[in-house]
């Protein structure tokens, strides 16, 4: 980690990071952005399975690709890891999880206001039903990139949406809006019916 920062071209940057498994599918993603020698990809995290840098290293080996792939296998320390995604020009987190839990990369580059592109994992559900252009299906990374850097005008659209729901899930305003939930059950403004939350008042 330098000064001058994790990227080195003025490429389109993208950054994925997080534990190194196959689960979080960054060999896959990688796999549709190859051919695109305007991208420059770094892949970050703390490796789990062997696998994974195996078919990433292999693909930064292949003749057929043209992007810059850069690996760094190793837990990124809290600056490293903010100049990361803060360099980016978008972080793509294609997990293939069948389940839900909260993503702290997600909230973190949501916060930062960074364009997100996502699998249609659960775990993302909150944010891509709000903003559907950031979920991305069948593996087609490619095409999204190719749109958000060919217009300034739509990345500048998702970063207000996403900055938006930043505000709207930071901790202390969900907490807000729970407290006036239970304020509004203990008025008796809703009722819970067999278990259920019906709002009647």
């Amino acid at each position: 980690f330098s000064e001058q920062g994790l990227f080195k071209t003025n490429r389109f940057k993208i950054a994925m990071t997080g534990f190194l498994k196959k689960s979080k599918a960054f060999h896959k993603a990688i796999s549709s952005l190859i051919y695109n020698s305007n991208l420059e990809i770094i892949v970050a995290g703390l490796v789990k399975e062997k696998e994974v840098i195996q078919a990433i290293e292999r693909l930064q080996k292949s003749r057929e690709t043209k992007a810059i792939i850069r690996l760094i296998p190793r837990y990124l320390t809290d600056q490293e890891l903010h100049s990361l995604i803060h360099e980016a020009n978008c972080v793509i987190q294609p997990y293939s999880q069948e389940y839900y839990s909260s993503s702290g990369i997600l909230h973190l580059a949501a916060g930062m206001g960074k364009v997100l592109l996502l699998s249609p994992s659960p775990k993302f559900k909150e944010l891509t039903s709000r903003i559907p252009f950031c979920e991305v299906r069948d593996n087609d990374y490619m095409k999204r990139v190719e749109k958000l850097r060919t217009s300034s005008e739509l990345v500048s659209e998702i970063e207000r949406e996403i900055r938006s729901f930043a505000r709207e899930t930071e901790w202390s305003i969900v907490a807000s809006k729970t407290h006036s939930l239970y304020e509004r059950i203990a008025s008796n403004s809703i009722t819970i019916p067999h278990g259920r939350l019906t709002v009647v008042g």
